[in-house]
């Protein structure tokens, strides 16, 4: 029979002990139990880098082709055999041992629990290898590999093979070398890599990026940056930092031209609050200018026709202003007549929220006149 007192001749994970000490000598063996798997469990999402509970956190670090904890090198049958076997046996650990003894009460004897515990060693023992054959710095220069295919699938078929843990310090060394290649190329992977990181990982990563934008004032090099990072994560940079790009973009976009012939006249780096606009705080400023841009002249509406027709629905919001927005739509499109804008609005129009739908039909029925053509498609569009 397994004691308490013989506990010390099995050398065992000093902090499990500790984490199981109190329960035990005060005899409540079956919260013993739980506390090592609690102590487990949090080992798993530390170096998983991931979240969730029991079973599924178990099959989320230790399964899959790619898994966030490897035990070996993954390059042999018996190695795979023995990622896989590992992780059915952890399965069985939580789903036989620990879930029932979080629904009903259990009368563990000392002898099973120190087994349990044994076994709950036995696998920290597996998760606790040092598994070091990843290369960062070779990986990071697959990245800026002249023959990089820019695929989402390529991406991630080449971030496939980066373990959790060193999601972020890839991220940190391919970041401090993102001149070496294209925004436009690159991005896939850094998007790639982002899946593999925890929240906290991602706090890193917007720290580092507002870093790079604080004193940044090439807009060239501003694009790149965006580039590299999820719309979604607009709202995660320094607010100082953020407030700044947030003006740069709007400043630039109320410059915006385009010509029809001769393509961006000014305003390129003002594009941007397409992808990122729904989200400034500053949003109705924006709203206001894309307002006065296709009210404006050729250039001005053509501008808003090759970069924003597709989010004008997200910046602009409340019923005055949309209004106000689908009567400047119908003077550009049906009266001035702005080529750009006109081909570009067949194209995403039917995509529009009903209540956009509605105020244009409205505004483009009263100014049918002006091009019956072109009024009579669009409005057959908005249906």
């Amino acid at each position: 029979m397994l004691t308490w007192n013989s506990i010390d001749t099995f050398d065992l994970n000093s902090d499990l002990i500790e984490s199981v000490r109190s329960r035990v000598e005060s005899r409540h063996y079956s919260d013993a139990i739980s506390a090592g798997f609690k102590f487990l469990s949090n080992t798993l999402r530390e170096k998983g880098n991931s979240e969730g509970d029991g079973a599924s956190l178990v099959g989320q670090v230790l399964g899959g082709q790619a898994p966030a904890i490897r035990l070996n090198l993954l390059q042999t049958t018996s190695e795979k055999d023995e990622q896989k076997g590992i992780e059915q046996l952890v399965r069985g650990l939580y789903i036989g041992i620990r879930n029932p003894r979080s629904h009903e009460n259990f009368d563990d004897d000392e002898d099973f629990c120190i087994r349990i515990i044994v076994l709950i060693d036995t696998v920290l023992g597996f998760l606790n290898r040092n598994v070091s054959d990843f290369d960062i710095e070779e990986f990071v220069c697959r990245i800026y590999d002249p023959h990089f295919v820019s695929t989402t699938e390529y991406a991630e078929a080449l971030v496939a093979p980066v373990p959790a843990t060193e999601a972020l310090t890839v991220f940190q060394q391919a970041f401090s070398r993102r001149q070496e290649g294209n925004g436009s190329e690159i991005k896939y992977v850094f998007h790639a890599l982002y899946q593999k990181m925890t929240e906290a990982n991602i706090a890193e990563v917007m720290s580092e990026i507002s870093s790079a934008l604080k004193n940044e004032t090439e807009t060239s090099d501003i694009a790149e940056i965006f580039r590299l990072f999820r719309k979604d994560m607009w709202q995660l940079l320094d607010e100082d930092v953020r407030m700044r790009m947030e003006n740069l973009i709007i400043s630039a976009c109320q410059k915006g031209r385009y010509n029809a012939f001769g393509g961006l006249q000014a305003g390129g780096i003002g594009s941007w609050g397409n992808r990122y606009g729904k989200y400034f705080s500053q949003r109705k400023d924006l709203a206001d200018i894309l307002i006065r841009k296709l009210s404006n002249d050729w250039y001005t509406q053509n501008y808003v026709g090759k970069y924003y027709l597709r989010s004008l629905p997200v910046i602009i919001r409340g019923k005055t202003k949309r209004e106000e927005a689908a009567n400047a739509l119908t003077y550009a499109l049906l009266i001035n007549k702005a080529n750009i804008l006109r081909n570009q609005f067949k194209k995403v129009c039917s995509n529009y929220p009903e209540r956009w739908k509605e105020s244009l039909r409205i505004s483009i029925q009263e100014e049918s006149d002006s091009d019956t053509d072109y009024s009579e498609e669009i409005l057959e569009l908005l249906q």
